[in-house]
């Protein structure tokens, strides 16, 4: 069996509980890399949370954003992740959403995101911060 690529999830997969990406699987990936296998980065995550990870190991791959609803090519001439397959929710969808768990559930931190923007309606919610912490990302908020 010939190995023609790998894919790998970020967190819990790709870092460790530092949330850091360790110097032997830096040297894994390379190996890899430099054999002419691409490797895949996949999150749920947005892509400034991925390509982070991505310039950090040296790498110039598509990327699988959102999981799987955004899939990003490896950078064209301009330095550009162009668009390989996108799929999102109606703008008119996620409103009657967000006021359904705005009025039903109202502790419920609400995070909403589009191509590459975090939108929160409380920066300083606890769960905000956390996942700003280890993303690196700050929201927009409205």
């Amino acid at each position: 069996m010939t190995l023609k690529a790998i894919f790998s999830d970020i967190d819990g997969t790709l870092l460790n509980s530092n949330h850091q990406i360790t110097e032997e699987t830096k040297k894994s990936i390379l190996k890899v890399v430099n054999n002419n296998i691409p490797f895949i980065l996949v999150s749920a995550r947005m892509p400034s949370g991925v390509l982070h990870f991505q310039q950090t190991l040296s790498i110039n791959s598509p990327i699988i954003c959102y999981s799987g609803a955004l899939i990003l090519g490896p950078d064209n001439e301009n330095g550009e992740k162009p668009i390989i397959d996108s799929i999102s929710l109606l703008q008119t969808d996620v409103q009657e959403m967000y006021k359904i768990v705005s009025e039903l559930y109202s502790p419920i931190n609400f995070s909403l995101y589009s191509h590459d923007q975090w939108v929160v309606s409380d920066r300083q919610n606890e769960w905000v911060l956390q996942e700003q912490e280890i993303t690196n990302i700050s929201p927009i908020q409205r």
